[in-house]
């Protein structure tokens, strides 16, 4: 890649199931973010670190490792993204701006689009995983719940980060060769880690809530006709569903997701599809310039 600015996106998509979605949607999508505000791009669809410790857990973790790759080093900006993003073209705005080089840029967990709202969601989610899930209504029970130390009260979502290799480079490197998850997935990888250590030394740059927006949130908050039934479910919801589907039709269901999928990326900047909704991007009406173009 020949480098053309000082600045540069950078994600990290290993294996097929990652690299061709990020491929076919996102790397279009992205470059013409990319183009506007003057980003470079880097995808890494390779490991950073082939050790044994490294393959034993996800490859997220090597998230932490970006700043120290003979392609990224040198910039003077990175922004991280993860690679099941897609970026509203119309009305995101660069990243970047306000986040002062020595902070690292991030959107805060528990507060959007309200405190008081994100606690309702989060007792929504719960109980719709059960005994699957680690239980943190708090910044601080996110990190206390992964038996991390009491008394930082913010938390980040690290899925985009604006970052520098000059002043988060070492942090970054000690947080994946210090810590280590603990349990499954409900852990949530790196993530604590990161949010705790970044947190706990004052070096976030709070980033408007629209750069990081979950769509499997906001199915819970907004669209809970579009969440599915619990494997463990029987009866109910699956009659539910069900009489819905008798009562609609597969694709005007279809046509339904697709317009609360496209509404909710107009509302964002970032819409991150975690949680298994890869699929789902491939929904998005990329033609559509405001909610009028969303109706079914």
């Amino acid at each position: 890649m020949t480098r053309k600015h000082d600045k540069v996106i950078v994600t990290l998509a290993i294996g097929d199931q990652y690299l061709r979605p990020w491929k076919e949607t996102c790397e279009p999508n992205w470059r013409q973010y990319a183009d506007r505000h003057g980003f470079d791009l880097v995808c890494f669809a390779e490991p950073l670190d082939t050790s044994e410790r490294a393959r034993k857990r996800s490859p997220s973790w090597q998230k932490c490792l970006i700043l120290g790759q003979e392609s990224v080093r040198d910039y003077d900006r990175v922004v991280w993204i993860d690679a099941d993003i897609l970026i509203n073209n119309l009305g995101a705005p660069s990243v970047i701006d306000s986040v002062p080089i020595e902070k690292v840029g991030a959107v805060q967990m528990y507060v959007h689009p309200t405190p008081a709202m994100h606690v309702a969601l989060l007792g929504r989610m719960y109980e719709y995983w059960r005994s699957n899930a680690i239980v943190n209504l708090t910044a601080e029970e996110y990190y206390t719940a992964r038996g991390m130390p009491h008394g930082v009260k913010e938390a980040l979502y690290n899925a985009v980060m604006v970052l520098s290799p000059k002043w988060h480079r070492e942090a970054l490197e000690k947080i994946y060769y210090e810590y280590e998850a603990k349990g499954d997935k409900s852990w949530h990888d790196e993530m604590p880690p990161t949010s705790y250590e970044f947190c706990k030394s004052n070096s976030v740059h709070w980033l408007d809530g629209r750069f990081i927006v979950d769509w499997s949130e906001s199915m819970f908050l907004y669209y809970p006709f579009l969440v599915l039934p619990p494997k463990r479910a029987v009866g109910g919801l699956t009659y539910v569903k069900k009489r819905l589907e008798r009562f609609l039709g597969r694709p005007v269901r279809r046509q339904m997701r697709r317009a609360c999928l496209t509404n909710t990326l107009l509302n964002s900047y970032f819409l991150h599809f975690g949680g298994g909704h890869l699929a789902d991007m491939k929904l998005v009406d990329f033609t559509a310039r405001d909610f009028r173009d969303c109706t079914l």
